[in-house]
């Protein structure tokens, strides 16, 4: 996999997991992505811009997998 490439696959691969609602924010996505193989992710996810739209991301897939399990909202 090239450097580009790599790169591509953390931005997706960190929205993807943001989706799920199993992360509390950017750093535990950082995380995952490096035991992943992917120790750049660090750098990566490294701008207020890519950390907030993470949170968010992940705040609102946490609340939206709460909703449907019955959870509070």
């Amino acid at each position: 996999m090239t450097k580009a490439e790599r790169i591509n696959y953390i931005n997706m691969r960190a929205i993807e997991l943001a989706d799920t609602g199993d992360y509390a924010g950017y750093q535990s996505i950082e995380h995952a992505l490096r035991a992943e193989g992917f120790p750049e992710a660090r750098g990566e996810l490294d701008s207020p811009t890519t950390r907030k739209l993470l949170d968010d991301a992940c705040a609102s897939a946490r609340a939206r997998k709460d909703r449907l399990s019955g959870g509070n909202p």
